[in-house]
């Protein structure tokens, strides 16, 4: 990804830096746009088991 964003920032175009880098293009334009950092990953949030849906409230 960081590769694939150097050259995007030194004049290559996405969607050929996409392809190069075998990253998918719409990532690579929302992260050199500024619309999601670099940094940040995508996670699921965690299924609650029933046991802890009633702990959670209890608390």
């Amino acid at each position: 990804m960081v590769d694939a964003l150097m050259a995007v920032n030194e004049g290559m175009s996405v969607r050929r830096a996409a392809e190069q880098f075998n990253v998918q293009k719409s990532t690579l334009s929302d992260r050199e746009t500024g619309q999601v950092k670099v940094g940040s990953v995508w996670r699921k949030k965690p299924r609650l088991s029933t046991v802890d849906e009633g702990a959670r409230e209890i608390s």
